[in-house]
């Protein structure tokens, strides 16, 4: 058995998307062995922080909390497909899902790798110049049964789409059909098109989204 980790670092000071409900994300130091005889730290960070999982909340006022999402639903067999053919601020569509599939939809969850955590993680294109989703995609992965999607990008939707106070519409179509999401993936490129995922987001009650630990379990 291989354990390929999918998440990435949380550190001090690391990248986050350029939005007020996006804090810095802070470490500071509590207790040291040499005065309290133990370390300790406290931390600050959002929700959407790093490699995390969305719950409905985050776009749907009545939606489901992360600690109500269904951990059935984020453990089990999984698979890849594989877009990372397309470009900066390309639309992902319905071919290109197809192209990216080896073997037709096998899976209720699957992973789109486009290569864009590779490619520009931590620069400030990362998140305005990033692939993005159609409704035409979404739909395919609907028709195809899928409820969890992983992605390598920090966000489904175009940055056409990105207008404080309003709703984003690929998040809200995911939502709205019981697709659970999970946004900043690493290392896909170590994966094979099938093997089993792990994802625990935080039990944070209430809350929009957690980060999480994701793995892959390859046999």
């Amino acid at each position: 058995m291989k354990i390929v980790d999918l998440s990435l670092p949380i550190e001090d000071g690391m990248y986050m998307p350029k939005a007020y409900w996006h804090p810095e994300v802070k470490f500071s130091v509590l207790g040291v062995h040499e005065k309290e005889g133990r370390m300790s730290r406290k931390i600050q960070l959002g929700t959407h922080t790093g490699t995390h999982v969305d719950a409905a909340l985050h776009f749907l006022p009545d939606g489901a909390t992360i600690d109500q999402t269904s951990l059935e639903k984020l453990i089990g067999d999984a698979q890849m497909i594989d877009v990372s053919f397309v470009g900066p601020r390309h639309g992902i569509t319905a071919a290109d899902l197809e192209k990216g599939t080896k073997s037709g939809i096998k899976c209720s969850r699957v992973v789109v790798r486009t290569g864009w955590v590779e490619r520009a993680w931590g620069t400030d294109v990362f998140g305005k110049d990033k692939p993005y989703f159609t409704k035409e995609s979404i739909q395919w992965l609907l028709d195809h049964g899928v409820d969890l999607l992983m992605i390598d990008t920090g966000d489904p939707d175009s940055d056409d789409d990105f207008i404080v106070g309003k709703p984003a519409p690929i998040h809200v179509m995911l939502f709205e059909n019981d697709i659970t999401l999970i946004e900043n993936m690493a290392n896909l490129d170590k994966l094979p098109e099938f093997f089993k995922i792990i994802a625990l987001p935080l039990k944070l009650k209430g809350c929009d989204a957690a980060p999480g630990r994701v793995v892959a379990v390859l046999d």
